[in-house]
Parts: C-alpha cells; structure tokens; sequence
C-alpha cells in the first residue's frame, strides 16, 4: 500500500524514537510524526498502545490538548502523527526568557489546568506534566510575555485510563523534578497532576522547580599520582556519586515536601500566588484540591472575567446600577455595532423597555461543535 506521508526534517531525538515533519501527500497538512523503530520497542509497547488510546478519546476535542491524527505501522516502525507545534515547548521558553509575570503566569495555569479538569473528566492520569511536555502553537505564542492560549499538553505515553473508581497505578514513573510522593512509593492517581501543576506553578513565577536541590562540588581528585584515564575515571565516579545525591536530597525534599519560598524571589509576588503552589503541593494525595477546585482559586478566579477596555469610562461615573449595566453593554464591542457612546435619552428609553426577564441580558454560548477523528490508516493490533 502506497505510504500517504513524506518525512521532512528532524525535530527531535530521542531513546527510541525520533520526531521529524511529515506532510500527507493528499492534503498538503504538516504534522510532526514520533517514528519508533520496533526494535528498539521491546518493553514499549504497552505504553505506545496506552497513549493511542488515551488520545484516541481525547483528540479534537479540547485546543489546550495535542491531537492524534493518525498512526500506522511498516514492518521495522511505527508512526504517530500529532499537531505540528512550532513554538517549542514551555522549558525552552523559560530557559531562553526567563520567568513569566505573574499575571501571565495566572493566565497561563488558568488554560493548562483547565485542559488537566478536561484530561480528569475522561478518567485519564497524565502523569508526566512539566514543562517539557507543554508545547506552544506557534513562534508567536512562545514569544509573547503573557499567557498563552496556544500551548497544548503532549506526550501522554505515560497516562492511565483509570475510569470511575481508579485503582492506584503501580508504577513509579514520570520525571523527578515534578514527582509527587506517591508516586515514588509506587502508587498515584489523578493527585499526581495536580501535585506537578504546583511544581509548574513554581517554575513558571521563579524559573526552577520547586523541590530543586543543589550539593557543593565535590573536590576534584588529584591526578599527581593517577593516569589520564584513571583521573578521569575517577573525576566520572566523582560526578555520578554527586548527581546521585542530588537526587537522593530532590526525593527526601519532595517526601517531606520541604517546599521554601525565598524572600528575596517570592517578596514581589501576591499571597495568593504562593497559596495557589501550597494547594497543590498538600502532601496527602487524598486531602489534595481537585483541578476545578483549583480553577476558583483566588488566584485564578479572575481570570477571563475582566472588564471591557471602555468599562472604565464607567466606573468614573456615580451612576445607579440600572443604568450602568445598560451603558456597560453598549460599550462592550460584542454587543453593539459601533462604538459610539449612547446619550442619556437612548439610556433611560432601554432601561424603560426592560422587563422582568433576565434570558435578554445575557449571551448565550453554543457548544463546540465535536469533531470527527481522522481516519487511520491501519490500526495496531
């Protein structure tokens, strides 16, 4: 059967797998394409047929969630073909940038756990949120200083379907920056992405992670007495010994959940910026917040109900509350076709013409329409 994709340049690399452009030769769409060689998939494949799955229920209906468009299979590869995100992922944007505003970095939590409240609904764990696996749409979202609607979860090769009643997962994986203490005993659920967005939270306001740990250096050996290969195989030891603390100090923070909150970086942020982290970060997995509990937190809870740009025009004026409401909706630009300010005499013939019910004064929104999955190809067996 004639393959329907052209690859293109490489994306990234990984283990066992490598990410390159793929464009279908039908329609011209560019997608970016994880290509598995099977050989290198021994111990993988529950976890790629896990993540079909997963997106299988999740594709196309969410904006803040990578979609799955289409896989099949050669005899040496497997391919899977997700949305194209040129923007690069949360990580480097930071690396390059620096931490977000805080009312950006509100702006951007506020859409990530609203898909995390999506991801949950369907009875899915995520369970490796960080910053690495939150990827931007476009150069133009990653560049922009505020929060961002055009940053998509990915990477779901380490979620569950966990259903109803969920079952604790008896898997110690993820990544250990954003590892909540269950999951290093071997045991998690849904907590666990709540747990990581607290450590995301962190790293958006600060630009590290919040259990981070640091060792001195250790000295380096002396090579008066040593080869060249023996100084550096020692200097090698010498580094893993000191990597190896290191995280053995990250579990013991994380454990404890020692989180600290230095002045001299968190002095400049609001109180409920600090209290939204220590929400998430409970140690207990079954005392911890659900994401729509998080989502009225107060730190996020203004979020997407600001003012119009022309509501300040009239909260200058003492006006009674008849009138105000009137005047706010002829100002907000969805609701009148100009601009123009309405006079005193078109205010009170309105507030005259209003009746006792209130389905006239508001908007109603239509569902997003769902959309149909592409076709596959082939399907694993």
């Amino acid at each position: 059967m004639r393959c329907k994709y052209g690859t293109g340049k490489l994306l990234g690399e990984g283990t066992y797998a490598d990410i390159r452009e793929a464009i279908n030769m039908d329609t011209g769409q560019v997608y970016a394409c994880k290509i598995m060689e099977k050989r290198y998939m021994r111990d993988k494949w529950e976890m790629v047929n896990n993540e079909i799955e997963v997106l299988n229920r999740l594709s196309n209906d969410h904006p803040n969630i990578v979609t799955l468009h289409d896989y099949f299979e050669s005899p040496n590869h497997l391919y899977l073909c997700f949305d194209l995100c040129k923007g690069g992922d949360l990580f480097s944007r930071i690396s390059s940038k620096g931490p977000y505003p805080e009312a950006a970095a509100a702006s951007l939590i506020h859409t990530i756990l609203s898909a995390v409240q999506y991801i949950h609904d369907a009875g899915i764990v995520h369970g490796d949120l960080k910053p690495e696996n939150l990827l931007f749409r476009t150069a133009a979202d990653a560049a922009a200083h505020s929060g961002s609607d055009g940053i998509v979860i990915a990477d779901f090769g380490l979620s569950r379907l966990v259903g109803e009643n969920p079952r604790p997962i008896k898997s110690a994986s993820g990544t250990l920056p954003y590892m909540a203490p269950e999951t290093l005993r071997g045991a998690h659920g849904k907590p666990v992405d709540i747990w990581a967005m607290g450590v995301i939270t962190y790293y958006i306001l600060v630009g590290y992670p919040a259990f981070h740990r640091s060792l001195p250096s250790s000295s380096s050996p002396s090579p008066s007495s040593s080869s060249p290969s023996s100084a550096q195989s020692q200097s090698r030891q010498s580094t893993e010994e000191h990597n190896a603390a290191i995280t053995e100090e990250h579990k013991s923070a994380i454990l404890a959940r020692d989180v600290r909150f230095p002045e001299e970086e968190w002095g400049g942020f609001s109180h409920a910026a600090r209290g939204f982290v220590e929400a998430c970060l409970v140690l207990e997995a079954g005392e911890r917040p659900e994401a729509g509990e998080l989502l009225r937190h107060s730190w996020l809870a203004s979020i997407g109900r600001e003012s119009p740009p022309n509501a300040s025009r009239t909260e200058e004026m003492d006006l009674p509350p008849e009138v105000r409401e009137v005047l706010d909706e002829r100002l907000d630009g969805d609701r009148c076709e100009d601009d123009k300010t309405p006079t005193q005499k078109e205010i009170r013939r309105e507030c005259d013409s209003r009746d006792s019910s209130s389905s006239d004064r508001h908007r109603t929104t239509l569902p997003r329409q769902r959309t149909e999955p592409a076709s596959l190809e082939r399907a694993l067996s």
